[in-house]
């Protein structure tokens, strides 16, 4: 990675996507309403990896998600 951070035409920025207090609550409304959207059943807007999501309420797929949750619990 280190020849990709160094090359001469790579210019990196932060992402400042929610940095300001407004910005913190709109993120936080639209989580909380994707998240009653899939409660409730409905389409997923503006997530990135929904093709998956089905995947992984396969059975082979149970240990990876169950340890996805116990390292997010640990981190929280």
């Amino acid at each position: 990675m280190r020849p990709l951070i160094e090359h001469p035409n790579l210019v990196c920025t932060p992402h400042l996507g929610a940095s300001t207090d407004e910005a913190q609550v709109n993120v936080a409304k639209d989580i909380a309403s994707q998240m009653c959207d899939f409660f409730e059943k409905k389409d997923f807007v503006g997530i990135v990896n929904v093709p998956y999501m089905a995947q992984a309420a396969m059975p082979p797929m149970k240990p990876f998600v169950l340890l996805a949750e116990t390292i997010g619990a640990m981190q929280a």
